[in-house]
């Protein structure tokens, strides 16, 4: 069965907000029914979580555990964008500061704000000393598998956050966190899944394709061999395995991979197909002297293997020059090609190749 991998859910994992608290107030009561009801639509996610931690703010007081659950839901439910991360983090560390100052305070139940402070700070040292602390939280409360869990958590947090230069400690992360999954975990669960697609990435940035190909047929094989529902996972394996493939100059295996996704995601009516493998068209030497820009705009067939065929200009403005070295680039394109009926057959699509200085 794919099991749930830990994340730090818009329901902080830590009961009802106002366990060993004072008593809510039908005001509470409304506000946070009305916040369940959002988390169940997946409308107004947001204003809900802001007007129960507002109401539960007045109602149990700014020490109070409940407050801090309310924070971190609040804090979650913000999209994770720059122009929200100081208020995020704000909330988080609020939710930090109340569960320190408890009697007796529950270790574990730090780990969610400590997470989230490491999502939302804008320095690299306060993100680093807050995944450490979690993890050593899970360590010294002997849970071996979230501190797994924490390890990708955190070497994802350091790949979406490259100016920190953690890539080297988050490939560590990455590599004890595989091992203690490869010895106390079945394949077919999401962590197992997860870990793999992020090592194949990494593999596949340093250059190291043979290996990423290896991981990443192994999510395909997990999937082919455990489940029969699509999963996005399975989809962006596919996609990865198309440029790979492509690069090793091994087409054939890269239109498995396209076939694949064509019967995983069919084409959208009356929009432009995104290709599975690109390669940038050379920008015309005679252009570069001359400062000139343009563009090219081609119509071409995708057949059944996810090949270009039959390409066109339809209209280009610049330099000839650019008219040659778009369609050169395009017939180099992957895609996934169109199915009907349960057959892939051959379909039209267009595309504009822009031609840009700096």
């Amino acid at each position: 069965m794919l099991k749930k991998s830990l994340n730090i859910g818009l329901l902080a994992l830590l009961g009802s907000p106002w366990m060993s608290a004072a008593a809510p107030t039908p005001d509470f009561d409304a506000a946070y029914d009305a916040f369940e009801q959002a988390l169940h639509t997946g409308e107004n996610v947001q204003q809900h979580a802001q007007t129960a931690y507002e109401v539960g703010l007045n109602t149990f007081g700014e020490t109070s555990p409940a407050v801090a659950k309310l924070a971190i839901n609040y804090a979650n439910a913000m999209a994770p964008s720059p122009t929200n991360a100081q208020q995020r983090a704000t909330l988080y560390k609020q939710a930090l500061t109340i569960l320190e100052q408890q009697p007796n305070p529950d270790p574990l139940s730090l780990i969610d704000p400590l997470m989230g402070i490491a999502k939302s700070a804008d320095k690299a040292h306060t993100v680093e000393k807050a995944i450490e602390r979690a993890i050593d939280i899970a360590k010294q409360q002997q849970k071996p598998k979230l501190v797994a869990d924490l390890k990708v958590d955190g070497a994802e947090i350091y790949f979406r956050r490259l100016d920190f230069d953690k890539g080297r400690a988050a490939v560590v992360y990455l590599n004890e966190a595989e091992a203690y999954y490869q010895a106390h975990i079945a394949d077919d669960t999401v962590e197992m899944i997860n870990v793999t697609m992020l090592l194949g990435a990494v593999d596949k940035a340093r250059g190291r394709r043979h290996t990423a190909i290896e991981r990443f047929n192994k999510v395909v094989n997990i999937f082919d061999d455990n489940f029969s529902f699509d999963h996005p996972a399975e989809l962006q394996a596919h996609s990865q395995l198309v440029a790979l493939y492509e690069q090793e100059g091994e087409s054939e295996q890269a239109t498995k991979h396209c076939v694949a996704i064509a019967k995983m995601r069919p084409w959208a009516k009356n929009q432009e197909q995104t290709p599975l493998y690109r390669t940038p068209p050379r920008y015309p030497a005679i252009a570069v002297r001359q400062r000139r820009e343009g563009w090219v705009q081609m119509e071409f067939t995708v057949n059944e293997s996810g090949f270009v065929e039959d390409i066109s200009v339809l209209d280009s403005d610049g330099s000839a020059a650019f008219e040659r070295a778009a369609v050169n680039a395009v017939k180099q394109w992957r895609y996934a090609p169109k199915f009907e009926n349960n057959q892939a057959v051959k379909a039209k699509t267009s595309v504009q190749l822009d031609f840009k200085i700096g």
